[in-house]
Formats: C-alpha cells, sequence, structure tokens
C-alpha cells in the first residue's frame, strides 16, 4: 500500500481492510464504507461490492475506487477507470471476478472521525421501526445506521436500531439532532467508541491484521428488497419455521439504491430499499443440519425475485441461468456477456459461479 496525493491509496487485492485502516487512520483518513469484518481483502470485497453502515448514504466500496490494474482473462494487464478503458473497469466492480484479476485498486479517502456515538433502540411495530430508518436516511448528521430482528423469550419478533454519530471530541456526545421525530419503544444502550475501536467491532481481533479467534460456519442469505415488499417477506421469514431455520442474526438495513452506481452491483428499483442479511450457524452445538440451512436459502429465492429483490452473490446460492438474468436484467445481462465475451475468451475466469457456462 502507498498513498496517491492526499486522499487515496494504492493497494494491492491481498491487503486485508484491517491493514488500509491501519495505514490510513494515523493521517486521520478512512473509506468512505468500510465493512463490519476486517479480515476481508481489498481484492474480494472489490470483487463483490463491500456494503457497510455508512452504506445508506454512500453506496458500496466499489462507488469509492478510482482506477485498477488488472489482468484480464486475454492475459493483458490493463490500467482502467471510469475516463480509461471504461467499460473494463465497471465490468469489474462488483463483476464477481470474470473479466479481470485486480492487482492494484486506488481507494479514494475522506477523512475520519476519532470517536462514534452509537444508541439501540427497540421497536416492538415492524411498520415503526422500516419507517424510523428509512426517515433516517436523509439525517445529514447521521453516522453508521443498521438495524435487526430478534424474538424475545416468548417468541415475539422485537426490531433494533442501531444508530451513531461520528464525533472530533467527547465533548460533543450529546442529543444529536437526528434523534427528533424517532417513534421507537425504549432506548437500550450507549456506547461511545474510538473510531478505530468501531471499525473491529465485529470481530475479535488481537489487531486489525490478526487471524480472527474463531471462524464461525455459515448459510447467509443477503438480498435487498423494494421497500414495499420488506414486511412481507420478513413475516414469512419469521413466521415460517423452515425459512427462519438456522438464523442467529438477522440484519436489516435502509439503502438507497441511486446510490449504488455500479452497473454490476445491482438494487431494486425505488427510492427506498431495505437489505435482509439473514446469517445461518451450522458450527455450533445442536445446530440444524446444513443441508436443511441451504435448502431454506434456495427456497427463498424465487420469492425474493419475485417481488423485485436483488440478492448479494457472495452470500446467496448458486443462482440458475434464468436466475442470473432476472437479476442482472437484459440490459445489464448483455453487457455483461459481452464484457466476458471480450476480456475473458477462453472462459477461464472465476468459472465456479456458473454465470457464464453457455457464453464464452
Amino acid at each position: 500500500m502507498h498513498f496517491h496525493g492526499h486522499d487515496a491509496l494504492d493497494v494491492q487485492p491481498g491487503a486485508l481492510l484491517g491493514d488500509v485502516a491501519q495505514a490510513v487512520l494515523p493521517k486521520g483518513l478512512t473509506p468512505p464504507v468500510m465493512v463490519d469484518t476486517m479480515i476481508l481483502s481489498v481484492g474480494g470485497t472489490l470483487s463483490v461490492g463491500g456494503t457497510g453502515e455508512m452504506s445508506y448514504r454512500y453506496g458500496a466500496q466499489v462507488d469509492h475506487v478510482l482506477e485498477l490494474d488488472l489482468v484480464t482473462g486475454a492475459g493483458d494487464v490493463v490500467t482502467c477507470s471510469p475516463e480509461l478503458n471504461g467499460e473494463l473497469f465497471q465490468m469489474t466492480l462488483a463483476g464477481l471476478g470474470q473479466c479481470g484479476i485486480i492487482v492494484r485498486a486506488r481507494l479514494q479517502l475522506v477523512g475520519a472521525p476519532k470517536y462514534v456515538a452509537m444508541r439501540t433502540f427497540a421497536y416492538d411495530d415492524i411498520d415503526t421501526f422500516l419507517a424510523d430508518q428509512a426517515r433516517l436516511t436523509a439525517a445529514d448528521t447521521l453516522g453508521p445506521m443498521t438495524g435487526e430482528v430478534a424474538r424475545d423469550q416468548s417468541g415475539r419478533p422485537r426490531y433494533y436500531l442501531h444508530a451513531g454519530s461520528f464525533l472530533d471530541s467527547l465533548d460533543d456526545a450529546g442529543q444529536p439532532t437526528w434523534l427528533a421525530g424517532l417513534s421507537f419503544k425504549s432506548e437500550e444502550r450507549r456506547t461511545v467508541y474510538p473510531y478505530r475501536d468501531y471499525l473491529r467491532r465485529a470481530t475479535r481481533l488481537v489487531g486489525f491484521g490478526a487471524t480472527p479467534v474463531r471462524a464461525a460456519g455459515t448459510a447467509s442469505l443477503v438480498a435487498t428488497l423494494p421497500r414495499d415488499a420488506t414486511k412481507d417477506v420478513l413475516a414469512h421469514v419469521l413466521n415460517n419455521p423452515d425459512a427462519y431455520i438456522g438464523i442467529f442474526l438477522f440484519e436489516i438495513s435502509a439503502k438507497i439504491p441511486t446510490r449504488h452506481t455500479r452497473p454490476l452491483q445491482k438494487m431494486p428499483q425505488g427510492p427506498i430499499a431495505f437489505e435482509l442479511r439473514m446469517q445461518r450457524r451450522a458450527d455450533v452445538a445442536n445446530a440444524p443440519d446444513h443441508k436443511a440451512m441451504l435448502a431454506a436459502n434456495h427456497a427463498l429465492l424465487p420469492r425474493l425475485q419475485a417481488v423485485g429483490g436483488k440478492v448479494y452473490p457472495p452470500f446467496c446460492p448458486i443462482l440458475s441461468k434464468q436466475q442470473w438474468h432476472e437479476h442482472y436484467g437484459a440490459e445489464i445481462w448483455q453487457r455483461f456477456a459481452a464484457a466476458k465475451k471480450r476480456f475473458d475468451p477462453n472462459g477461464v475466469l472465476t468459472p465456479g459461479a456458473g454465470i457464464f457456462n453457455d457464453v464464452a
């Protein structure tokens, strides 16, 4: 890694996001969007999108890449950006490794806060929970935001909104303006982190680049749905034991589709959408059979696509040919297929996803 000017970082793809944070935080900088696990690699997240708790405002990590060096499937080494070899650039970001292997990425940087003040609010009513998240997407002073649903001891779902403010001083940790108008039932928790600790909140690490203490075996499904379809899909999953099987963490976060600008990171139509992140766990005692959890994900796919939902490919089953077509839509599918033929004419790059088995 090395800096390019004052607000960009050139990174090789094997660098972990924790390595990036360790390099830029001493200069008071950060990527606009950071995922919640610092052990992921730059090349990996740029190949799939890279979303986080600031995605409602800034889209995904792929929306803040300035330039790439790639090795194409034809063996060419190519520098590309929006202005230079632009189609290869667009078909690589969130492109699942189909057109080129990333060997360098230039990442945009912005000023980093010193602290993050997070609050957790509880809701009994799903409509109010979703409405408050949607409202907060327009709050200029809001920092990170996500939500989740969990069952209480009686089995009733309760909804939790996690929202925070970026601070330059602990003296600023008062009542944020974005609190006005929220309709939560109760406030459950307040926590103030140094920004460095906030970034590594989800993984127990010795340092940013360390190996996690333990690895979880999961069968996750992540999809983003139009706002008007979210409640019904949530109700189906929460009320259907076969659909809910094995879920240990069910996150729900608002998104603004137009802020995701890369063509291959597909988002639903409409001004507001909600990402549903269903994490099923297979590595604990008495966990359900992993095949049943995978079957639950497969069974949900038609329902998600029927309402205009878009899956997040690294966290979903392998799609069928028809499902890939439906996911990308006719225009983007044709563009992606043309790029595959041009930049990977022998079909040697990332065949496992099965997207182009009959194209090359």
